[in-house]
């Protein structure tokens, strides 16, 4: 199971509350790992929040799910471009849009996984609708979303024909 919202970028973790309260009963507890992913206590429910400017976007699931959101131009990118492949420097060029979609893939990997994107980035790619680290392909699904001027991109321990029907609802 993987459902994904969208909603504005204000009280995103009082809006997280209100969701996850329609899969689990009251309380709900959020605590943090020592690395700073949020998790539900003793409850199996997995979720992952990014924001961008005005948007914010939340995916549930009933697998480790990580989620990245990025405003089309909204990041200078041709410094990071230098941690990136020869293969997706290649693939990006100049094309803020190409960059977002590999960013916003490896960012979500990475929180689907815990972890922090500078201290992993050198170690990723995302090329070909595909997660490697170092070298090594990831067993998780991809998926990116166009919202208006931002990408959205999904990863997840789960089916990739489940990921790839994800669509987005409103709370």
């Amino acid at each position: 199971m993987i459902d994904i919202y969208e909603l504005e970028n204000k009280d995103v973790y009082g809006a997280l509350k209100r969701l996850l309260s329609r899969y689990i009963p009251a309380p709900i507890a959020i605590s943090r790992t020592e690395k700073g992913k949020p998790f539900i206590e003793g409850n199996p429910l997995y979720f992952s929040i990014s924001h961008s400017q005005n948007s914010a976007v939340i995916a549930v699931a009933s697998r480790p799910v990580g989620i990245d959101i990025e405003l089309v131009g909204g990041k200078k990118f041709e410094r990071v471009l230098a941690r990136f492949s020869e293969r997706e420097r290649r693939y990006i060029g100049n094309s803020a849009l190409k960059f977002c979609e590999n960013w916003t893939a490896k960012e979500a990997y990475v929180k689907m996984n815990g972890g922090s994107i500078f201290e992993e980035l050198d170690r990723l790619e995302f090329y070909d609708g595909k997660i490697t680290e170092n070298g090594e392909d990831k067993t998780c699904a991809v998926k990116g979303f166009y919202r208006g001027e931002s990408v959205v991109t999904v990863c997840a321990q789960l089916p990739r024909e489940e990921v790839s029907k994800a669509e987005f609802l409103h709370i």
